[in-house]
């Protein structure tokens, strides 16, 4: 829910609710979703989103509304870079630099997979590991299925966790911003457990909070077909962890890529007291 209280030619802000992911706690990928809605708007006739990039400061809330504003910072022909800031209590949550491009005819080549995994009509519901509870709201919206023979995780080539699993929205999608956006809530539905997933019997409670996410678009976002989601997480250490995904549509072309990196603790370990981001158990 929204309520626009100002518009200008290169300005728009609105006041949201965030998307609850955990208790109190608003979901990180469904507030960059409402935040790459509002940078659309000031977008470029005929531009489509090409990168995002994100930083959470501060964890949302969903007990009280989210001020979101957004700044043009460039405008051409052919490009539009928007800021947008979301704010609640007077200080800033998340911000995001949301950039938009205007098509144009070049050559062109991308990754396809090389062994296409099982399909998604052959596959059980996704669950278990990383992957959020069948009845989480964060993923209420979406059909996830297993990708592999083996399960939702399997090894890579290098013998390090790789989850793989196929996606699709619920009901229709608009094509455009809004399949984008539905794109960034799901990439960021596990990215933060991914990391975790070589080091999960280690003693302690595990304490994580999503830092910065980055997400580059190469073709139009079709969610009312399956997209197959691969994550796996290529480096860990001093308490920061990365996660990187891709998205490929059903025949192998790779249609989106995400990095995310997240401060990752367990028991004891670090000093966190004062820190900007608190710990959620995302």
């Amino acid at each position: 829910m929204s309520e626009t209280i100002e518009w200008a030619e290169d300005e728009w802000a609105e006041d949201v609710s965030l998307p609850a992911g955990n208790g109190a706690r608003a979901f990180g990928g469904g507030t960059l979703a409402l935040m790459m809605t509002a940078a659309d708007r000031l977008a470029a006739p005929g531009a489509s989103v090409h990168s995002v990039h994100a930083s959470f400061l501060r964890p949302g809330r969903t007990d009280g509304p989210a001020h979101l504003r957004a700044v043009t910072l460039r405008a051409s022909r052919s490009f539009t870079t928007v800021r947008v800031v979301a704010e609640q209590r007077g200080r800033a949550v998340t911000t995001a630099t949301v950039s938009f491009h205007v098509p144009a005819a070049s050559r062109a080549h991308a990754a396809c997979l090389v062994t296409p995994p099982r399909s998604p009509a052959a596959s059980p519901p996704a669950s278990g590991g990383p992957i959020p509870a069948p009845d989480a709201p964060t993923r209420a919206g979406f059909d996830l299925r297993d990708a592999g023979a083996g399960g939702t995780v399997r090894r890579g080539d290098d013998g390090r966790p790789v989850v793989a699993y196929w996606v699709r929205a619920r009901v229709p999608v608009e094509a455009g911003i809004r399949s984008a956006a539905a794109l960034a809530w799901v990439s960021d539905l596990c990215l933060t457990r991914v990391a975790d997933l070589e080091h999960e019997h280690a003693p302690g409670t595990r304490r994580a909070a999503s830092l910065d996410h980055a997400m580059w678009f190469h073709a139009p976002v079709d969610l009312d077909g399956w997209l197959l989601y691969e994550l796996t997480s290529p480096a860990y250490g001093d308490g920061l962890a990365l996660s990187t995904g891709r998205f490929h549509d059903s025949t192998g072309r790779l249609v989106a890529s995400v990095a995310q990196q997240s401060l990752l603790l367990r028991g004891t370990e670090g000093d966190t007291e004062g820190d900007r981001t608190a710990f959620t158990e995302g």
